[in-house]
């Protein structure tokens, strides 16, 4: 398997999301990526689109959001965000969610970065001239956990 990739620049705004979804699932397909692997990176990519769309941007619509996405001969995907919004490390400043109270009680949030953390391999952020850069990477050979 050759190395494949797929970029796009999304408006911040929620229709984008199902732009990228869109585009990831045809590519995927390309690939012949397992349809686990498909479902997988596709709710981690729409987990990351939408914080950006709804809070990267607080004081209305801003630049475009980049989002390159790899898939390397052994069959790893790289996902890889970069957007102009606030300052925001995912990784480390989401609050972890409360996985222990009656669902009732729960504050409302938190679950899906959660999620992601647990379906891919690796997780990553930095900031620099202004961009936030938010990579994972997940497994998506035949056979791999996750």
């Amino acid at each position: 398997m050759a190395d494949a990739s797929l970029a796009l620049d999304l408006r911040p705004e929620a229709a984008e999301v199902v732009r990228l979804l869109d585009a990831f699932e045809a590519f995927a397909e390309a690939q012949a990526l397992p349809h686990k692997a498909i479902l997988q990176a596709m709710l981690v990519l729409e987990e990351l689109a939408v914080n950006i769309v709804n809070h990267a941007f607080p004081e209305g619509p801003g630049a475009a959001v980049e989002v390159v996405l790899t898939l390397d001969s052994e069959g790893v995907l790289i996902c890889d965000f970069r957007d102009r919004g606030r300052p925001f490390d995912p990784f480390q400043e989401a609050p972890a969610p409360d996985l222990t109270s009656d669902t009732a009680e729960r504050r409302v949030g938190g679950l899906g970065l959660h999620l992601v953390r647990q379906m891919v391999d690796s997780t990553s952020y930095h900031r620099a001239d202004g961009i936030n850069h938010v990579r994972v990477t997940k497994n998506c050979r035949a056979g791999a956990g996750g």
